[in-house]
């Protein structure tokens, strides 16, 4: 089973770094329940909920799919392993 969580940070609150600590506390997380990656979807044209993930270490897989809530816009896997 895969945990998930909504990491979207509310319009009025970006710009302050609560992506990264989010980001941060998820590889926390990971790290401490012996999981041995995080998996991401980012949805394409989404430069500033990406920008945390690439920053602290998440790749790109190329695995692709729709975005579940409008499947009109694309979304790319990014993985960061942790052990």
């Amino acid at each position: 089973m895969r945990p998930k969580a909504d990491d979207r940070v509310r319009p009025g609150l970006r710009g302050h770094g609560i992506g990264h600590l989010l980001v941060t506390e998820v590889i926390d997380w990971t790290r401490e329940n012996r999981w041995s990656q995080v998996e991401r979807q980012v949805a394409d044209g989404n430069g500033a909920a990406r920008r945390p993930f690439v920053r602290k270490g998440f790749e790109p897989t190329g695995q692709r799919q729709p975005l579940p809530r409008n499947p009109a816009v694309d979304t790319e896997m990014l993985v960061r392993k942790v052990f």
